[in-house]
């Protein structure tokens, strides 16, 4: 995954003005996107009607913002525990921020599961809903 934006504790701070000194910052930040690995592989067994029954309800529980991101979030975190359990150990924050048009979902829950992880791992999930 490729930054961003970041910058490390030290590194010189853009200036604000011609009139301010130089500074520099005072903390290091990194910035990512994750983006939604998509639909889940199709493992539908045409002729075996519970195969086609428990596809049809990956498909629409993928369609549910809980879901999808409880998905996307387990999937995720077994990638990168460790990096994401160095960070804390050194002291750093993790922040999660989920971008959600408002016009696509009008409510939603996070599973149990993934809030348990989000918080054994110490990562605070932030929602911003837009008009889009």
């Amino acid at each position: 995954m490729e930054a961003e934006h970041c910058f490390r504790v030290g590194d010189p701070r853009s200036p604000r003005s011609n009139v301010a000194p130089p500074s520099v910052h005072a903390e290091s930040y990194w910035l990512g996107l994750l983006k939604s690995p998509g639909r889940p592989v199709d493992v539908l067994f045409p002729e075996n009607r519970s195969s086609q029954i428990a596809q049809e309800h990956l498909a629409a529980a993928t369609k549910t913002l809980g879901w999808a991101l409880s998905l996307d979030a387990v999937r995720f975190l077994n990638s990168h525990v460790q990096m994401l359990r160095r960070i804390r150990s050194e002291g750093g924050q993790i922040s999660l921020l989920v971008v959600i048009s408002a016009a696509e979902v009008n409510n939603f829950s996070l599973a149990p599961e993934a809030s348990r992880v989000f918080g054994k791992l110490g990562i605070t999930v932030e929602f911003e809903l837009t008009g889009d």
